[in-house]
């Protein structure tokens, strides 16, 4: 079985270490690369072309969500799974004009479930929930 590519996108660097410890445990998923803010997310995505991007809301330089609506128009395939702890903003956001096909994790969710779920997927957007 072909492995789920994943890129990590996440300012806070413990939180990516761990993120990045946790799927290397996982056979199916291989992490390609890691961003620090949104604007290298954007570029190491059109480099690597990862099936998924685990991506944070709140980055510097470039949030989560604009660095999403960048992503989608360069290579519309690769999922993208918005982490956020803010559950409440997930439905409302999918009702937005500007909103784009996209997965939601929050921070109750195993982060294995939203890479492995998400790479498989054929659904454009999910909220995937504990």
């Amino acid at each position: 079985m072909k492995k789920i590519t994943v890129l990590l996108a996440e300012d806070h660097i413990i939180v990516r270490e761990g993120f990045r410890k946790m799927l290397e445990l996982e056979n199916d998923i291989q992490i390609v690369g890691e961003a620090a803010d949104g604007r290298e997310a954007v570029v190491l995505v059109k480099k690597l072309r990862p099936d998924v991007v685990l991506m944070d809301i709140a980055m510097p330089r470039l949030n989560g969500l604009e660095a999403t609506r960048q992503i989608r128009k360069i290579v519309p395939g690769t999922k993208i799974v918005i982490l956020s702890p803010r559950t409440m903003m997930m439905p409302m956001y999918k009702t937005q004009p500007t909103a784009v096909p996209m997965d939601f994790c929050s921070n109750k969710t195993p982060r294995t479930r939203c890479a492995r779920r998400s790479g498989r997927s054929k659904k454009e957007t999910n909220i995937l929930a504990p």
